[in-house]
């Protein structure tokens, strides 16, 4: 079943937590372990403190100002001895499993946020769930931006691509955007970065073929349906023969152009040619596409 990074993130970061836990448990037993003399003048403070809200709840002010004052110098002798034991301070305190996202998940980018490396298998999880499990050799790093020797126009194919992503104008305008390009030219490997790409920005996105339209289950065709970007390859006019494909995708359309949800129909036929011979629904709905 397809997800979204994000609730992937989420349950890694309900583990994080329960590593943080037990290894603050672990830490605090090795510590007092050590200096029991610590662990008394914790276990102290805990009681002045209890003492002291019983004592608000009373109103025993003069009871109240006396622990004040009693908990004040436990704590001045805590932080002596801890200063004296060279004990760092923290110790009691829980620390992040991740030092760079501090288990949020995401990292701070000039492009936004960012899911984090130490989400790793998260990612790979999500890509194999959204339809790139066999895509795992097409990486930014290998794709060729001087395909057929065409460097500027398949620079701004990616430019494009990347906006609608990121749902910037002018590509926020339309909902359906067509990408054409002949066969081999290299445009699934792109679409699928651009996926990737979106993914990693913690977007939920998916990938499919048009021709396995009708082979996804209920509960994938509702997420596509309504995620953040959706890449549709190899599309062409005879994918709409099958009714029942036909129609999952005339629905699949209907939703994403009424809401500008950021759709890609990837075809390596002409933009005319694969408008003319689709399903008279699904060739109304092409017909005010942009064209990437």
């Amino acid at each position: 079943m397809m997800r979204t990074i994000q609730s992937l993130i989420d349950e890694k970061r309900a583990s994080n937590k329960a590593r943080r836990a037990i290894a603050l448990e672990e830490n605090v037993m090795d510590v007092y372990g050590r200096f029991p003399e610590l662990a008394e003048i914790d276990r102290k403070i805990v009681e002045a403190r209890r003492d002291r809200l019983v004592a608000r709840f009373e109103e025993k002010d003069v009871t109240f100002d006396f622990l004040e004052k009693e908990g004040k110098e436990l704590s001045e002798r805590r932080e002596k001895f801890i200063r004296d034991n060279g004990i760092d301070p923290d110790f009691d305190q829980e620390r992040p499993v991740c030092g760079k996202c501090l288990d949020t998940g995401f990292v701070k980018t000039a492009a936004g946020p960012k899911v984090c490396s130490c989400m790793k298998n998260e990612l790979s999880e999500c890509y194999e769930l959204c339809g790139l499990g066999n895509f795992d050799t097409y990486t930014e790093k290998g794709l060729s931006m001087d395909h057929f020797g065409d460097t500027k126009g398949r620079s701004a194919q990616r430019e494009k691509l990347l906006k609608l992503v990121m749902h910037m104008p002018p590509m926020n305008e339309k909902g359906v955007w067509i990408f054409s390009a002949p066969p081999q030219s290299g445009k699934t490997y792109l679409t699928v970065c651009i996926v990737k790409a979106a993914i990693r920005l913690g977007k939920s996105a998916a990938y499919v073929k048009a021709d396995r339209l009708d082979e996804l289950s209920p509960e994938d065709i509702g997420f596509i349906r309504q995620c953040e970007f959706l890449a549709i390859d190899d599309y062409s006019a005879e994918v709409t023969a099958g009714a029942r494909r036909t129609n999952i995708l005339n629905d699949i359309l209907e939703l994403r152009i009424s809401n500008k949800a950021a759709t890609v129909i990837v075809t390596p036929f002409a933009r005319e040619e694969t408008i003319s011979g689709s399903d008279l629904r699904i060739a109304a709905k092409l017909s005010g596409a942009g064209d990437i």
